[in-house]
């Protein structure tokens, strides 16, 4: 029998809201890849790109290097909850898993909030596209808090089998 059918149903909870994090993080990095890809096309947005912080005087060279940047970022967070949700699913490394999902869960969801805090009316980063985020993150930060309920910690506790 397999170690997500004896475990109660906050892991699976957890664990497949892990997996949907780290999927749209993936997706968020096929999305730069794209638009870094069509270097020709920052120049016409660049005047969108200057109302994101940090890039209020910033070139086209220097928006291509920071889309190359975030993609990078939002590939290696996209493996992380995936390989974090993986694990949950197998049973593996349980207590470890815990801890690690719940720290990067919670410094994802403040993350996500990051965007809204942009000043002027233009800005690259759509808002409904910030929004899936936050409710990504909160179902991810939820499930990770859940792992610390009575009934998964005796799951926790269990010898893996």
């Amino acid at each position: 029998m397999s170690s997500i059918a004896k475990a109660p149903w906050q892991v699976a909870f957890s664990a497949c809201s892990a997996i949907v994090a780290g999927i749209a993080y993936a997706s968020n990095a096929l999305i730069q890849i794209a638009y870094s890809g069509d270097f020709a096309a920052i120049d016409p947005r660049l005047r969108e790109y200057h109302a994101v912080s940090g890039l209020e005087s910033a070139s086209s060279v220097d928006v291509h290097e920071w889309m190359a940047l975030a993609t990078s970022v939002f590939a290696v967070v996209a493996a992380v909850f995936i390989l974090l949700g993986i694990l949950l699913w197998q049973g593996a490394l349980r207590p470890g898993v815990r801890l690690t999902l719940t720290i990067t869960a919670l410094i994802a969801f403040i993350g996500s909030f990051i965007p809204l805090l942009s000043e002027g009316t233009a800005s690259a980063i759509q808002e409904d596209t910030v929004l899936f985020m936050i409710m990504v993150q909160g179902a991810a930060l939820v499930g990770a808090l859940l792992l610390w309920s009575r009934p998964v910690k005796g799951w926790i506790a269990e010898p893996v089998s």
